[in-house]
């Protein structure tokens, strides 16, 4: 039996609903899904994770047009957007997250730095609770300072590990915001993650620490950006300069930034099996998803769903951590692999709808997933119930000990 959709507004956010002429009950997306997907499927709902399956499901209900193509399209490539960036963010286990930028004029013609995956300005998609409103007072100063920059000017910001100021907890690395206008005057923009203490982040921006509050010192240092000229690559010479603060190599960080239009647009063999899953999910939302009614809706958050959890699958694959898991769970059956990958990626907290994005760690059966090398002190991660066998930034070897 056919049934009718439309949007209902609750406070701040918009919030699709069902009306099921059957029980004449009323279903918020999430209620919808939950309906559709039932038992061990559910883990492709993602439920609890950082990727927002009910946002990406609201967008599809409320916009599909089946008599206007161009819609579709617009939809397949946010789909795809919100996908390759939650693998490169929070699945791809790098230490740069490239996003895109550029200049705009807006509807009075006001030059603006626009965030063309969500489809706002820049300072629109911080969040006005982290550290106190410092960070995003943090973010409109360096706005104002890209606006004006000449080419070949990078501006930056650091964001450092520990206090937030957020219900989802503390920050569990050091984020440096990197904006490049580069000698063609084109907005790049990358985050470089590392390990930097407070300290080191307070000699970065330049910072004389006379204050003993840590949530004083770290509101003081994401409040504060950078603008320096550069003459080659910007993300380099930001990199350069983090090195010296820290007194400290980051090899891997300059590897990745060095080959980043190869990560980027998942072109090395590294990511081979990713790219597969990335444009099978789009050959299939392409071509199979043509409406919005209850299965068009249920073939694409399963599609979603089950595509980012192969990601996860397949970096697991590339970096060899799941030899001790396959003879433990029985990695032979599908139901197990989805339900461990799900537990998995249930440790990642991320947003892939447009909100401040961070990441927050669990624990498992072992203690905490994360955990700090015995030889660097650098932060490493290990996967649910599994083991780390290097560290990510000097390659220590671990054994289970280790982990």
């Amino acid at each position: 039996m056919e049934q009718f959709r439309y949007v209902a507004k609750y406070q701040k956010t918009t919030s699709f609903v069902v009306i099921n002429p059957e029980t004449k009950h009323i279903e918020t997306t999430q209620e919808l899904l939950d309906r559709l997907f039932v038992g061990n499927e559910k883990v492709f709902l993602l439920k609890g994770s950082g990727f927002n399956m009910a946002n990406q499901i609201d967008q599809w209900v409320n916009e599909f047009n089946v008599y206007d193509p161009k819609t579709k399209d617009r939809l397949v490539e946010k789909i795809m957007s919100d996908v390759t960036g939650f693998y490169h963010e929070f699945l791809s286990r790098r230490d740069i997250f490239p996003f895109d930028l550029e200049f705009r004029k807006n509807e009075k013609q006001e030059k603006i730095v626009y965030a063309s995956k969500y489809d706002q300005p820049l300072e629109n998609i911080t969040d006005s609770n982290e550290r106190d409103g410092k960070l995003l007072e943090g973010i409109k100063l360096a706005v104002e300072l890209m606006k004006t920059a000449e080419p070949n000017t990078v501006v930056f910001l650091t964001s450092p590990d520990g206090w937030s100021g957020l219900p989802t907890g503390m920050h569990p690395d050091s984020q440096t915001y990197v904006y490049w206008i580069s000698k063609d005057g084109n907005l790049n923009a990358m985050t470089l993650r590392t390990d930097i203490d407070l300290l080191s982040s307070e000699k970065l921006i330049g910072i004389n620490n006379t204050i003993n509050s840590e949530q004083a010192r770290i509101k003081n240092v994401v409040s504060h950006p950078v603008m320096m000229r550069v003459v080659d690559d910007g993300f380099i010479e930001v990199l350069d300069e983090i090195e010296r603060a820290s007194d400290r190599n980051f090899d891997k960080l300059r590897d990745e930034i060095e080959n980043r239009d190869i990560y980027k647009n998942l072109t090395g063999e590294e990511d081979r099996e990713v790219k597969i899953i990335i444009n099978e999910l789009r050959l299939f939302v392409e071509t199979e998803i043509n409406g919005n009614d209850d299965e068009s809706i249920r073939k694409l958050a399963l599609a979603i769903g089950k595509s980012i959890l192969d990601m996860q699958n397949a970096v697991n694959n590339r970096i060899n951590k799941y030899k001790e898991q396959t003879v433990v769970v029985g990695f032979d059956s599908p139901e197990i692999k989805y339900q461990v990958l799900y537990h998995e990626v249930k440790q990642i907290l991320g947003c892939s709808n447009g909100v401040q994005e961070q990441r927050s760690f669990g624990v498992d059966s072992k203690g905490p997933l994360e955990f700090r090398c015995h030889k660097c002190n650098g932060t490493n991660t290990r996967p649910y119930e599994g083991y780390a066998t290097e560290c990510r930034h000097c390659h220590a070897t671990f054994d289970k000990c280790g982990a």
